[in-house]
């Protein structure tokens, strides 16, 4: 997964400041993070460390993101609204 970072004005790598982190919605199938810079862009504005998220979808690379967690050694679980009709 690649995370597009935002940071706020003034931002210091020593500072602990709470982050937003947006994922785009398309059903696993399309999308891309642009659609996501926007709400990332704000959250920084606020202060905040937006993140637009880029993850797999059918459209872009010829998977979804479920075939990646099998896979993933982590151990890390997150949550996103809609995402547009997911397919069977």
């Amino acid at each position: 997964m690649r995370l597009h970072i935002f940071k706020p004005a003034g931002w210091k790598a020593t500072e602990r400041r709470p982050a937003f982190i947006h994922f785009f919605g398309g059903g696993f199938v399309r999308g891309v993070p642009t659609q996501s810079a926007g709400w990332a862009k704000q959250a920084a504005k606020l202060g905040l460390v937006g993140i637009a998220a880029d993850y797999r979808v059918l459209t872009r690379h010829g998977t979804d993101g479920t075939a990646c967690i099998a896979r993933c050694p982590c151990r890390l679980a997150l949550a996103a609204g809609s995402c547009g009709g997911t397919r069977d």
